[in-house]
C-alpha cells in the first residue's frame, strides 16, 4: 500500500504559520495563535461548502470575487508576502464568518431591522474617523496611513459584504408552491402541529 500525503499538509500549514507569527511582535502567542487561525481556515472550509451547497453557482461566483479581492489586497499592498497572507487569513477570513453571522442574526431577529438600518452609518462614520488615527499611533506617516486605512478598511468592509451575501437563505425555486408565510398560515386558522 503506498502512504498519503492527506494527513500531512494540515501539519506543514500549522508549522509554517507558526513560523510566520514567530516573525512579528506576537511571537510569545505565535503557538496559540496558531492553533486558533488553523480552527479559522477549518471553519472558513466548512462555511465555503455549506455556502455553495445552499447557493450553487451563486456561491462560486461570490467565492471567486472574494478570492480576487483576497489577492488584489496580496498584491498591491506593501509589505512582507507572509505576513499578509497571515492579514488575509487572520483578519479578513474572520470578518467574512463575522458577515455571515450578522446575516443569520438579522434574518433571525426581523423585529431588529430598523435598528441594523439606523445603526450601519454610525458604525461606518466611526470606522473612517478612527482608522487613520490608529494606524497613525501604529507608526505609519500620514500619507502611508491614509493609504493603509484605505486597504484595511475596503477590505474589512469587502469581507462584511461577502459574508453577508454567501450566509443568505436561498430563494424558493420552482417547486415552490408558494402558499404565503408561516403568519398568513395561521391567520387562516391552519395549525402547525403535527
Amino acid at each position: 500500500m503506498r502512504p498519503s500525503n492527506e494527513t500531512i499538509w494540515p501539519a506543514v500549514i500549522f508549522i509554517s504559520t507558526w513560523w510566520a507569527l514567530s516573525t512579528t511582535r506576537l511571537e510569545s502567542y505565535a503557538f496559540v495563535l496558531a492553533i486558533v487561525l488553523w480552527f479559522v481556515g477549518r471553519a472558513a472550509i466548512k462555511l465555503a461548502g455549506q455556502a455553495v451547497f445552499r447557493l450553487g453557482m451563486r456561491a462560486w461566483w461570490l467565492l471567486l470575487q472574494l478570492a480576487g479581492c483576497f489577492a488584489l489586497f496580496l498584491g498591491v499592498t506593501p509589505g512582507q508576502a507572509h505576513l499578509k497572507i497571515l492579514v488575509v487569513w487572520g483578519i479578513a477570513v474572520p470578518l467574512v464568518m463575522s458577515g455571515g453571522a450578522a446575516r443569520l442574526l438579522y434574518d433571525r431577529f426581523p423585529q431588529a431591522h430598523a435598528a441594523w438600518r439606523g445603526g450601519a452609518p454610525y458604525v461606518l462614520g466611526i470606522t473612517l474617523l478612527l482608522a487613520p488615527f490608529l494606524s497613525w499611533a501604529t507608526g505609519f506617516g500620514v500619507l502611508d496611513s491614509r493609504m493603509a486605512n484605505l486597504l484595511v478598511t475596503t477590505l474589512a468592509g469587502a469581507s462584511l459584504v461577502y459574508g453577508w451575501h454567501l450566509a443568505e437563505q436561498p430563494m424558493g425555486g420552482a417547486r415552490d408552491a408558494r402558499f404565503g408565510s408561516a403568519d398568513d398560515y395561521r391567520q387562516a386558522g391552519m395549525s402547525d402541529e403535527r
